[in-house]
């Protein structure tokens, strides 16, 4: 009393000091509408003050229906039940109360941000109202931020966390133990080796049918070998055989093992083709057979020839063979290759 009476104050302020020199303005959320006050009045329910000094606080109605206010409010941030507070651009103030979605509860005073989700829906975060069902009710509990289930994550909680696994005829995440982690390594591990198998077998299947070729070739010569006598052999015609360049050795490299490798040239429909010695077998009967593989022509099969046969010419180990280049040939030569070759 004896400050109102050292000092009265204006409506819209007040002064709660004995003798006070100065008075206080309202603040927002607060009125006073008479003069000489030691205090001011917060506003009523359904009303605000958003400034300071004011006389009396207006009404929510100004703003949308379904809009209120609690008590000493300096805005209209209050839905009723079964509404929420969200963002407006086309109102005053940027705001308005909207009707609750689906599959989730709004009580009086409710935001976006604290919507309240139903377990097994899910919203992608505290400013978005639209909200999506979970693939797994379970996996997905609601709440104001759409929480995961523990072991859940991501969005609509549909992957598994660390350390958690999905179980692919459920759906559901299960942590991980030892068995488990095993279980999942043999499966892996199965798969890898069937993919490493399935990419392995072209190549198998052409080693497996190379060797059968292979050996095809060894029971030919050994067929071959059997019927041919030494006799029989020096009666093979050499007259129209064609002479080997200078390069090739008539001289024949020791019998052994150490021939695999050696470079040799074959006579084969009337001419000279280089290959490769990849093989050497002697038979039962002792006669020694060489396994070629044509140089010139990789694709072609491999082939048993006698050791000692006059269709063999021997290249010098240390020499390298050179590329298919046409040699030169001499008069000799030439008449040599038009003389015709007898038929075997």
């Amino acid at each position: 009393p004896d400050a109102v009476q050292s000092l009265p104050c204006a409506a819209g302020s007040f002064a709660n000091e004995t003798y006070a020199t100065s008075c206080t303005a309202c603040p927002a959320g607060r009125s006073q509408p008479a003069s000489g006050q030691s205090e001011c009045i917060g506003c009523a329910p359904e009303t605000y003050q958003p400034d300071a000094g004011h006389l009396g606080c207006e009404p929510c109605a100004t703003f949308q229906l379904g809009r209120g206010s609690r008590s000493g409010a300096v805005s209209c941030d209050y839905c009723g039940a079964g509404l929420y507070l969200g963002d407006d651009a086309s109102s005053a103030d940027g705001k308005n109360c909207f009707a609750c979605p689906a599959h989730a509860d709004c009580a009086a005073g409710t935001t976006l941000a604290t919507l309240n989700v139903h377990p097994g829906y899910w919203r992608t975060g505290r400013t978005s109202p639209k909200l999506k069902r979970c693939f797994l009710e379970s996996a997905c509990v609601g709440g104001n931020a759409s929480q995961c289930a523990p072991g859940y994550h991501k969005t609509l909680c549909a992957s598994c966390e660390h350390n958690y696994y999905l179980e692919v005829s459920t759906g559901e995440c299960y942590e991980c133990d030892a068995a488990a982690t095993r279980r999942t390594r043999h499966f892996f591990g199965l798969h890898l080796f069937i993919l490493l198998l399935f990419c392995a077998s072209p190549f198998i299947v052409a080693r497996f049918l190379r060797a059968r070729a292979h050996d095809a070739a060894k029971r030919r010569f050994r067929a071959r070998s059997g019927r041919w006598s030494r006799s029989a052999k020096a009666l093979l015609p050499k007259a129209g055989r064609v002479v080997p360049d200078g390069e090739t050795s008539t001289s024949r490299p020791p019998w052994g093992k150490n021939l695999v490798g050696t470079a040799v040239k074959v006579h084969a429909v009337g001419a000279w083709l280089r290959a490769e010695i990849v093989d050497v077998e002697t038979d039962y009967s002792g006669a020694r057979g060489i396994c070629i593989q044509y140089t010139d022509y990789p694709s072609a099969d491999e082939e048993f020839h006698d050791y000692e046969s006059e269709d063999i010419m021997y290249l010098p180990q240390s020499q390298t063979p050179k590329s298919d280049i046409p040699q030169p040939q001499d008069d000799a030569d030439l008449a040599r290759e038009d003389i015709p070759q007898p038929q075997d």
